[in-house]
């Protein structure tokens, strides 16, 4: 059998045959496996530390399990901030429906340099943990301004739609 997963959802993918990520294969089957890193990411490695991508496996009559492992390329800042499961970072400071799926309407900016988020007539909505994060839940982060422009709707489904960890966070405007 083969059971394959991501080691950071945000960071990556893994691609199979009619995308399956688990299930029994003949033991005669080979399957390829490749490792699709998110924008501002790179693959590092497979969990058994193989660094192959796209990667052949034959089955066999064993078990597989495997993890692919990515991280932030280099020269890439993450910032934190994350709608949905998906964070901002260097080379993603701006997020609408076209790059984010739990954006139905809107944007939301970062500027690092002032600390401030624009939430900008934003309709957002999740069903995966809290829908906007801010804030790292390990380490104690610098004071975010949030500015809302216009109706923004923050809908979740799951934990909560506002979820601040570590991090003084102001609001201006209203909407």
């Amino acid at each position: 059998s083969l059971n394959v997963k991501e080691g950071q959802e945000e960071l990556g993918d893994v691609e199979l045959p009619n995308n399956v990520k688990i299930g029994w294969f003949p033991e005669t089957a080979k399957v390829t496996l490749t490792a699709i890193p998110s924008e501002g990411c790179k693959f590092v490695k497979w969990s058994d530390n193989n660094t192959e991508n796209p990667r052949i496996i034959t089955i066999g009559n064993q078990n597989i399990e495997l993890t692919a492992e990515f991280a932030w390329a280099d020269g890439v800042t993450a910032y934190p901030i994350w709608i949905g499961n998906k964070q901002i970072h260097s080379q993603r400071l701006v997020m609408n429906n076209a790059t984010n799926p739990y954006i139905s309407m809107g944007s939301i900016t970062y500027d690092p340099q002032t600390r401030t988020l624009l939430l900008d007539n934003l309709n957002v909505e999740s069903s995966v943990g809290s829908t906007l994060v801010i804030g790292d839940k390990d380490k104690q982060e610098s004071a975010i301004k949030v500015v809302l422009k216009g109706t923004n709707i923050i809908t979740a489904y799951a934990d909560g739609a506002i979820l601040t960890q570590n991090v003084d966070v102001s609001f201006e405007g209203y909407g």
